[in-house]
Formats: structure tokens, sequence, C-alpha cells
């Protein structure tokens, strides 16, 4: 198994990472087994992968798999379904986004 290793993947890649991207599909193409590692936890990593074509299958997080949460598949979390303490408000920073504020801290 080769891997090949990151800190992070955007959902706007860089040059390095997209040929990493390439490279991880080439040895897939000749059945030599290979993964993308990245090792820095983005919260949008899944969805970043959906938006430049790439399946999870072949890259791993190493929060999501020291925390066993590789293969989860829950309700996405939202504005609605957030799970708030007392005096926790949220402020919305862009469509999809929000910061949680609590004693005036972020």
């Amino acid at each position: 198994m080769y891997f090949f290793i990151t800190s992070k993947i955007d959902s706007t890649p860089s040059a390095i990472e997209l040929a990493m991207i390439q490279r991880q599909k080439l040895f897939t193409k000749h059945r030599v087994p290979a993964l993308i590692v990245t090792r820095n936890f983005v919260r949008d990593l899944h969805h970043n992968m959906q938006l430049i074509g790439y399946d999870d299958e072949f890259q791993v997080n190493m929060y999501d798999y020291f925390q066993g949460t590789t293969n989860y598949e829950g309700e996405p979390l939202t504005a609605a379904n957030y799970p708030r303490v007392t005096g926790e408000t949220l402020e919305r920073v862009s469509a999809n986004e929000f910061d949680v504020i609590q004693r005036e801290q972020r």
C-alpha cells in the first residue's frame, strides 16, 4: 500500500494536491493500492472531496480514522439541529457557516 500524505484538501486544492489525486487515480487504474492521507482536521473534508469529484474510498483523514468515524453517515449538522448550551448563540458568517458565540467568545 502506498500512502500520499498531505495536511488537508480544501474545496480548491493546490496544484500539489491535484497532482497527488491524479497520482492516486493512476495507481488505482493499474491496480496498485494507494491512499491519500490527510492529517489536519477539516470539518468539510468529505464535502470538498465530492466537489472535486473524488471518492472517499481512496482517502483517509487521521482524525476520522482514530475516532472510528471513517464511514460515519449521520444527519448533517445544521443551525436548526445544533445542540446549544445555555447562553450560546449562532451568528451567520456565510450562507453555509455559523460561528458559535458564548460569553462574547467565538
